[in-house]
């Protein structure tokens, strides 16, 4: 998907040890899903993709209760 968060791997050649860089969401880019369309789920999957969505609702609730093994990357926004 074009402007959404992901993230970006290579080999350090010097150290021989493999980076992950975090690249952050391109404004206004991304998935665009309409509120309606979720029919009031705060959390739900677009066929296309092969993960799970959530809404901010859902992410926030997660990290205020310190959920460990789990990781959100901003794929877009509802309106």
């Amino acid at each position: 998907m074009i402007g959404d968060e992901h993230i970006e791997g290579d080999v350090d050649r010097k150290t021989r040890r493999y980076i992950r860089t975090r690249v952050p969401r391109e404004p206004g880019k991304g998935l665009h899903v309409p509120k309606q369309e979720l029919k009031g789920a705060d959390m739900f999957q677009v066929v296309q993709m092969p993960w799970d969505a959530c809404t901010d609702a859902v992410r926030d609730f997660i990290l205020a209760s310190e959920f460990t093994n789990v990781d959100f990357l901003e794929m877009g926004e509802t309106f």
